[in-house]
């Protein structure tokens, strides 16, 4: 049946087309073998290439897993756009868990809404807003959390004085499951095995914000998020694969 926007489209523009069969972490890793010297991420002039990002993904996957992380674990991202989070990301994609990207400008009520109606129960997050997660840690499901800061990828000079007017103020806690993520990535843990994910297996839930009341959720498909953004704003799964509406 043709979808009515496809009418539209001009005579030499393809109606679909063929994706592979295959997880975000594996294309990552035929990106990682293709262009292992080329730039993966550039915070204030700090370069991370894909090799060394590919270290890393492997790296905190190894320490998710070791701290009870496995496939089908909804795992929550509350982060800025820096290079811990296409870090967290592809790791938590390798273990098979279920990444919950979550707002960092959200309150302490709607955090509490949003994890436990994802079932986090393992919580990446920037340090500048943990004190709000601390506040309501005990009202949600949350077994473990991963602390990080801008600090871990400044580059010298800008981390150095960005480290004399921020001074941290959190620390490892294992009695409390709070790790920093700068301690993780300096412990050595058994490697962690890459899931095995289908495309029918859930990779993401979204949450979409509204004006009133709670956010909408939406379940994204490995292969569903590679293949198509869906139409619907309201639910939407990203399956290991790609990105389907219903």
């Amino acid at each position: 049946m043709e979808k009515i926007w496809q009418k539209f489209y001009d005579e030499q523009v393809p109606k679909s087309l063929k994706y592979p069969d295959t997880t975000m972490y594996h294309l990552f890793c035929e990106a990682v073998e293709k262009n292992p010297k080329g730039i993966a991420t550039l915070f204030f002039g700090a370069k991370i290439r894909y090799e060394k990002l590919f270290k890393k993904v492997n790296h905190f996957a190894n320490a998710l897993s070791a701290l009870g992380v496995r496939k089908g674990d909804r795992v929550a991202l509350i982060l800025p756009n820096f290079p811990v989070y296409p870090i967290a990301h592809l790791a938590v994609m390798k273990l098979g868990g279920i990444l919950v990207p979550t707002n960092p400008l959200y309150v302490e009520r709607e955090l509490v809404y949003q994890l436990n109606n994802a079932e986090a129960e393992t919580v990446v997050i920037l340090d500048q807003i943990y004190p709000r997660l601390e506040k309501v840690r005990k009202d949600t499901k949350v077994k473990r959390v991963i602390v990080t800061g801008v600090k871990d990828f400044l580059p010298g000079v800008i981390g150095f004085l960005y480290g004399l007017k921020h001074k941290p103020q959190i620390q490892t806690n294992e009695k409390k499951n709070l790790y920093l993520y700068s301690d993780l990535m300096r412990k050595d843990f058994p490697p962690a095995q890459t899931a095995d994910v289908s495309s029918n297996d859930t990779a993401i839930l979204l949450y979409r914000g509204r004006k009133r009341g709670a956010s909408l959720c939406a379940s994204l498909f490995p292969q569903l998020w590679y293949d198509h953004w869906p139409s619907s704003f309201y639910c939407f799964s990203f399956y290991h694969a790609s990105c389907s509406a219903f």
